[in-house]
């Protein structure tokens, strides 16, 4: 009998205090006395309820495994190693809070504890109040990264959730914001600025890591020396005056950012710069070229974070900082406002480069599509910044110049000019020097010419069978004795049908008819030069042979 009372003691004492602790979770979990405060979060004995940290946390985990994508699970993650300054932010009540947004509410892991706790109308819960980073929606968040990849399918982070255009699960809220610290200015990224209000300090908005509490140092530091390290951490340092960036490094940089962003236009200066010959100007030089690249919508971009960013920070004294850029150069985002507003306008070529055919902008060369609309309507209000532009590098092919790329293809002015670049008849022939210029016009005198030449012939040989036809009828009519009556019938009679002088005949207005608006094409053009080679060859060729038409010339009565 005392055996089993010696084994009976410990059991019953275990499962008293197994009891004790699970009625002190019970009144824990559902309020205070008899209220069940997930039931009733209306009554005021729940105003002080909380949350167990037990169920909390198993709540998130339980939501997070379901849907890792939600913003909430990567605030989830951030706030693992975050450090004390994020404050209640970091609470597991308040991440609980930004995974159970009321999208949300009927999820696993929200719908049993949480929802019904503060979704309730007139809860009294005091904790559902606490501050909470309050991140986008899912859906929202998914919708914006697709906007922005649709647009800019090359961007860091696309191939991540938008692999060939379909969405595949991925870390939404960091990539939504990898993209717009990247490029700050798009309009998708006004959701980001709302966020970044509220948690400046975070890297989903600094875009670094939470910075580490500093290692206890064993002894005092050495004196720093002048190295690049130093310069690109403190800038104002007066020993970083002359510091000079090295080249591998900037042509490095340059190649990161424009391979993440390869439709700046910065990147088309730098290809212009590859391919042209004048290496040696100002605005080629590969500091100057990084400039551009990190205006200061693009300083968080990556390939100039890492060093020109911090470099030429503001309070900086390094002289290269000062080198002379593009100031003027059009704004990625400007670019892009401007070619869909002409392209709304009027479907002019190049558009479907930039633009898709449900109207929506898509990946493209932006600054040599937006040059080439200003270079062909240049007096539309969307070109300001075009010609601001090439205020600076006038004689540039982006702005109707030939140097430093591609020559640019000219205006299209439907009033009287002069001057040398024009389209003439055909989209590759387009003078573009003096003696290019010189050769067009003998060219087109040469067509007026020629189409004197031809008017002349048909008239002379129209002569000559007329001749024939008259000589024929006389004949036929030698009978009839009066004269006037003869000749009278030999005018109305019509020549019977004859192949070889009909079928020469229609052959020959064919090329006369193709002629004469070959020229009148040219004259067309408005430009006042091929108007007057024209008329001087319209005169040479009528001295020349206008008298083989002798009396009877050949006249096209479509213009009469």
């Amino acid at each position: 009998m005392s055996f089993s009372l010696v084994q009976r003691q410990p059991a019953t004492v275990w499962l008293t205090a197994v009891a004790f602790l699970m009625s002190l979770l019970l009144l824990q979990g559902r309020g205070t006395g008899s209220t069940d405060c997930y039931k009733e979060p209306t009554n005021p004995a729940c105003a002080t309820f909380k949350m167990p940290v037990e169920v909390v946390t198993k709540d998130i985990t339980m939501a997070c495994n379901m849907m890792p994508s939600m913003p909430g699970c990567t605030i989830d993650t951030l706030c693992e190693t975050a450090p004390e300054s994020t404050g209640d932010l970091c609470q597991p009540f308040s991440i609980l809070k930004d995974v159970c947004s009321p999208s949300m509410a009927k999820m696993m892991g929200c719908s049993e504890h949480y929802a019904p706790l503060c979704f309730t109308n007139d809860t009294v819960v005091e904790e559902c109040k606490m501050p909470f980073v309050a991140p986008p929606s899912m859906m929202t968040t998914k919708e914006l990264v697709g906007d922005i990849c649709q647009e800019m399918p090359k961007m860091t982070g696309c191939s991540t959730c938008f692999p060939d255009g379909k969405y595949t699960p991925c870390d939404l809220l960091t990539i939504y914001s990898d993209l717009c610290l990247q490029m700050p200015m798009m309009k998708q990224c006004a959701t980001h600025k709302d966020l970044c209000k509220r948690i400046p300090e975070w890297p989903l908005c600094t875009g670094d890591p939470w910075p580490k509490s500093p290692a206890p140092s064993p002894g005092p530091s050495p004196t720093p020396t002048t190295t690049e390290m130093d310069c690109y951490q403190n800038s104002s340092q007066s020993k970083c005056e002359k510091f000079v960036m090295p080249t591998a490094m900037i042509k490095t940089d340059i190649e990161t950012a424009c391979l993440a962003m390869p439709t700046m236009p910065a990147c088309t200066i730098d290809s212009i710069c590859e391919a042209s010959t004048m290496v040696d100007n100002t605005y080629c030089h590969p500091f100057s070229l990084l400039k551009d690249v990190c205006s200061p919508d693009m300083a968080r971009m990556s390939g100039c974070r890492e060093h020109y960013t911090p470099l030429c920070a503001e309070g900086s004294v390094v002289e290269e900082c000062m080198m002379k850029s593009l100031s003027r150069l059009p704004e990625m985002a400007q670019a892009r406002t401007d070619i869909k507003s002409i392209c709304d306008q009027m479907s002019m070529e190049g558009c479907d480069q930039c633009v898709d055919t449900n109207g929506k902008m898509k990946s493209c060369d932006l600054l040599q599509v937006y040059s080439d609309l200003c270079l062909a309507m240049p007096d539309m209000k969307e070109c300001d910044a075009w010609h601001s532009m090439c205020s600076e590098i006038p004689g540039w092919g982006i702005c109707g110049g030939t140097l430093n790329g591609k020559a640019a293809p000219p205006e299209m002015r439907m009033y009287w000019h002069s001057g040398i670049v024009d389209y003439v008849l055909f989209k590759e022939i387009v003078p573009r020097t003096g003696l290019q210029y010189f050769g067009i016009l003998v060219a087109c005198a040469l067509n007026a010419v020629i189409y004197e030449a031809l008017k002349a012939y048909i008239g002379y040989l129209e002569n000559g069978w007329k001749d024939e036809v008259e000589a024929s009828l006389e004949q036929d009519l030698e009978n009839v004795n009066d004269p006037l009556l003869r000749s009278a019938l030999v005018q109305k009679v019509i020549p019977a049908f004859d192949i070889r002088r009909d079928g020469l005949r229609a052959l020959l207005h064919a090329l006369y008819m193709a002629l004469h608006y070959w020229v009148m094409l040219i004259t067309m053009t408005f430009n006042v030069g091929l108007f007057i080679s024209v008329i001087v060859g319209h005169a040479i060729g009528s001295l020349a042979f206008g008298r083989f038409a002798r009396l009877n010339p050949y006249i096209d009565d479509c213009c009469k």
